[in-house]
């Protein structure tokens, strides 16, 4: 059934998603094909004491190098992806083809540090009287995702720099995720976010002990915490009020802020509660459907058929 681990980790390792709740909390009883009791998975909790393997998160050490290698040589789609980066909102305006070799073709930085106190994803209500601004952050950790790979492909350090002055002045000026329940999707998705470029930047030489270790606890004591809050409380509700979207992205973010904090009992908690939990984030629940015959190890989840965004979180 690798498929089906294949499909629940792609969801979880995802960018955005939209909110939703469930408006009808029921039971869903999946079903299968050829009459299991149990889903069939491959997912193993390690000991806490295991280390963590990094890179970790999005992309492995082969992934990199194995992009590193295709975009160097010009091979398409890979090269094609790669300068589709360049023109991004969350990098710089570049209309030319970007050469690994030739630094000369490398764009400036266009996006600079632009953190606040507290993000705000359900302002202007009875919880938090500010209006939303979960936007900047989302556009800011996207951009230090991308100089953090930016980096990572040229070896180019002003990407590495522009990524670590955003990731660093989030981590000393944010001390909140604020607002209604809605706040709970932006612990998760942007604590993922956030998350994912630290790992790619955790070796980069100019980005200090003391400000990586402040960033790991800021991924803990922010969106960790907001994360862990959500799983077990589900703001009070019912454990299936909210739909499969709001607990796979805060496991998303539990995952990653997990890696990134070298800490296996958060990432631990996470998998628990894919493969045991009491919500709808649970593998057992999102799941609905697992197919045998010629689809054998497709399955469908709690979110399909709603819309593209809420089923694959992308």
């Amino acid at each position: 059934m690798k498929k089906i681990y294949y499909l629940m980790f792609t969801s979880l390792l995802s960018l955005s998603a939209a909110c939703g709740d469930d408006i009808d909390p029921i039971e869903r009883d999946w079903v299968t094909d050829n009459g299991e009791e149990d889903i069939p998975h491959s997912i193993v909790i390690k000991d806490e004491s295991e280390p963590m393997i990094h890179p970790g998160g999005l992309h492995s050490a082969e992934d990199l190098a194995r992009v590193k290698a295709k975009v160097a040589s010009g091979t398409s789609p890979w090269i094609d992806g790669w300068n589709k980066l360049f023109t991004n909102d969350h990098f710089a305006a570049s209309s030319s083809p970007v050469s690994v070799a030739d630094e000369s073709t490398h764009p400036d930085v266009a996006v600079t540090p632009n953190p606040t106190v507290k993000i705000v994803r359900g302002g202007n209500t009875i919880w938090e009287s500010d209006g939303d601004n979960y936007t900047n952050a989302s556009n800011q950790a996207h951009a230090a995702y991308h100089y953090a790979l930016a980096w990572k492909i040229t070896n180019n350090v002003k990407y590495a720099q522009a990524s670590i002055n955003i990731l660093n002045a989030w981590a000393t000026t944010c001390k909140s995720i604020n607002g209604d329940s809605n706040m709970s999707l932006a612990a998760g998705l942007y604590g993922y976010q956030f998350a994912n470029a630290g790992e790619l930047m955790r070796d980069y030489s100019g980005w200090t002990s003391d400000e990586f270790k402040a960033f790991q606890q800021w991924m803990i004591d922010v969106f960790y915490v907001a994360n862990h809050d959500f799983i077990v409380r589900h703001h009070g509700t019912h454990t299936l009020n909210y739909w499969a979207n709001w607990p796979l992205c805060n496991l998303a973010s539990m995952l990653s802020i997990g890696i990134v904090s070298d800490r296996r009992d958060i990432y631990n908690e996470a998998v628990e509660h894919l493969l045991n939990g009491d919500s709808n984030g649970c593998l057992k629940k999102t799941i609905v459907h697992v197919f045998d015959g010629e689809n054998a190890s497709l399955a469908q989840i709690q979110e399909s058929g709603r819309d593209q965004g809420h089923a694959t979180l992308v």
